[in-house]
């Protein structure tokens, strides 16, 4: 079992057209997509991507207790799981939070609606079941992974923005990088085609196959 903690992206690709129309465009996706990705890069850890081509379940609670799953099966003691909607998501918040689960602690990290912006698991403290249950995408969230995990060993990390609709991340203007700001400029262009099933796009595979070269910390 490895002793690093593992990130588990859990994401929606730009090809997934409620996803792109809800965000503003293709482009606006592509742009957060990749702005996560030199993230995780940076931050050194081991990253699984999981994009809805390898997502599994009916429910967005079944599909991402199946990819948590997953991730503890590949052999890892602990995971760190985050999407592509923190615009003040770094390296350096990823490598803290990854020292606590080092420590054996479980870290959750609120955002300003009653949900989490990231969520870090022991190995031990995981159960598909009852993860898949929790009333994922509402603002009872944070409470009710208060409530399934562990009190004393819990690290609650300070409250940040998520976006995910136009209208929230043209609120949090201030937290963009270059590329979104091009790509909101672009979102009245029309969206491509959406990808065929044969269309050949990342899954959830062994970490290094999809890491990136070590870049410095922001």
């Amino acid at each position: 079992m490895s002793t690093s903690p593992a990130i588990l992206f859990f994401h929606r690709s730009a090809y997934h057209r409620a996803s792109a129309a809800r965000l503003g465009g293709q482009r606006v996706v592509e742009a957060l997509n990749g702005r996560a990705e030199r993230v995780l890069c940076r931050s050194g850890l081991p990253v699984y991507r999981v994009d809805e081509s390898a997502q599994r379940g009916a429910t967005f609670g079944a599909r991402l207790a199946a990819a948590t799953r997953d991730v503890f099966a590949a052999g890892h003691a602990s995971v760190l799981i985050v999407g592509n909607d923190c615009l003040s998501l770094s390296a350096g918040l990823l490598r803290s939070a990854a020292q606590r689960l080092r420590a054996g602690r479980t870290v959750l990290g609120p955002d300003h609606r009653g949900g989490s912006w990231l969520i870090g698991l022991q190995r031990a403290d995981f159960c598909a079941d009852r993860f898949a249950a929790l009333p994922w995408q509402t603002t009872g969230l944070l409470p009710a992974l208060r409530a399934t995990l562990p009190a004393d060993s819990l690290v609650l990390l300070g409250r940040r923005s998520d976006a995910n609709s136009l209208g929230e991340l043209l609120r949090l203007a201030r937290d963009f990088s270059a590329a979104v700001r091009r790509a909101l400029a672009a979102t009245t262009a029309p969206l491509r085609p959406a990808v065929s099933r044969n269309h050949p796009r990342p899954v959830l595979t062994g970490a290094l196959a999809h890491r990136g070269p070590p870049e410095a910390a922001r």
